[in-house]
């Protein structure tokens, strides 16, 4: 089983022998995409944005590849900037886009271009700004370094004032607006049967998507929320958006599971069974759809009100998943004393294995270990072809991780299923 191929369809420039002017450190730091569909004009883009001084430029032909290289830069935590964005083009046009970015809550900023008039420049900015974007201003065919340099310039400072803020960590204050203003969206990543290749379920991972700072990654705000009080609307967040995705995918015919993740600091909640209980009915699926992935990222504060929430999860037919095996507070006597039906062998063991003994030795006992509990067991972090055939190799049961698929947004999992299905039947037929 090779990584599938991408159709992304994206050009690096390097400055070559372009003289460069002189340029404000933040304008150097941009990420740029160039939107096209003339190859000529988006070669014409790339040499001007190099002379005003930009580094990290990238360019695609049309919406679609557009899009799609937004949505994978997003999970790697490497934000865009700024896009040109041509508004004549074939495949999907440049209003159409807008308003995909738009349902995206894209972050960055949005420059039009266009060798139509004035009116439709000003019309599409209208639309834009309904969508709302943050549209910079639009530059008229053909392009000009003193149109781009008036129009870098905006980005430039916006950047400048997110860094001035990005390093510091964002308080529980931020997080909870974050929560209410609708800033934590889920990305979702597939789980695979190791055996019959077939797809069982996905992850909900928690991203921030900050108006100013771009995407922010959970390990940047969950360690806040786990502190105070945002740690059960983050959690219950999470949760909502991963019931209607899983009922939307029910609906089309996927009946996937989808794993959250919990906390220990989620478990002082005695309701919680009964509330999750409710969510999932009115959701219209089974509790087994659930999956809670149980994070030791504290010590369990209160060990009776825990273990007196898991086994009622467990007893509604919730299923229990313990996360990160091997690292942390993870231990056999939490095996022993906590009734959950699937263990998740930590990426740093999962990646090494095919290469150090020590690595393939925990994860061989950990499989076998799960394996006489009854439990199933996940490969997460498979990154190469190796990490798989190891994993397969140990008699792992499902993989999770950049080999078979990055984290996506939930609205494109059932056209990623179905392309995941054709390609498993083709190679077995």
């Amino acid at each position: 089983m090779g990584k599938a191929v991408r159709g992304l369809s994206q050009h690096r420039f390097s400055t070559g022998n372009i003289a460069l002017e002189p340029a404000a450190d933040h304008i150097a730091k941009l990420h740029v995409m160039v939107v096209d569909d003339i190859k000529l004009m988006r070669d014409v883009a790339t040499a001007l944005l190099q002379r005003c001084g930009v580094h990290r430029i990238t360019s695609h032909a049309d919406g679609e590849l557009a899009l799609a290289a937004l949505d994978n830069l997003a999970t790697e935590n490497n934000p865009v900037d700024l896009i040109l964005l041509d508004l004549n083009m074939p495949v999907m046009d440049g209003i159409e886009v807008l308003r995909h970015l738009g349902a995206r809550r894209f972050a960055g900023q949005v420059a039009l271009v266009s060798a139509e008039n004035i009116r439709v420049l000003r019309t599409a900015e209208t639309l834009a700004r309904a969508h709302n974007l943050d549209i910079v201003g639009y530059v008229e065919k053909p392009l000009t370094t003193e149109g781009l340099n008036a129009i870098l310039g905006k980005t430039g400072q916006k950047r400048q004032r997110a860094e001035a803020s990005v390093d510091e960590a964002p308080t529980e204050a931020e997080l909870l607006d974050a929560i209410r203003d609708g800033q934590i969206q889920i990305a979702v990543q597939p789980k695979v049967d190791m055996r019959s290749r077939t797809v069982l379920g996905v992850e909900a991972l928690a991203r921030w998507r900050h108006p100013l700072r771009g995407t922010i990654m959970p390990g940047r705000f969950v360690p806040v929320a786990e502190s105070g009080a945002a740690a059960d609307p983050l959690f219950h967040t999470v949760l909502s958006q991963s019931l209607r995705a899983a009922a939307r995918w029910r609906a089309l015919g996927f009946n996937l599971k989808v794993a959250v993740n919990m906390s220990t600091a989620n478990l002082g909640s005695l309701n919680l069974p009964d509330r999750l209980s409710l969510a999932t009915r009115e959701a219209g699926l089974p509790p087994d759809s659930l999956i809670l992935e149980v994070t030791e990222s504290r010590l369990i504060e209160d060990l009776a009100a825990a273990l007196e929430v898991l086994t009622r999860l467990r007893l509604k037919g919730f299923g229990l998943s313990i996360d990160d095996f091997g690292t942390g507070y993870s231990s056999l006597e939490q095996l022993q004393r906590i009734p959950f039906e699937e263990l998740k062998i930590d990426r740093q063991f999962v990646v090494a294995a095919a290469d150090d003994q020590a690595a393939r030795a925990i994860m061989a006992s950990s499989i076998r270990l799960a394996r006489q509990l009854g439990m199933s067991t996940v490969a997460e972090g498979v990154e190469r072809q190796e990490d798989w055939d190891c994993a397969q190799l140990l008699g792992c049961d499902l993989a999770q991780g950049y080999l078979l698929a990055e984290p996506m947004p939930p609205e494109q999992l059932p056209n990623w299923v179905a392309a995941w299905n054709s390609g498993r039947n083709s190679t077995e037929a």
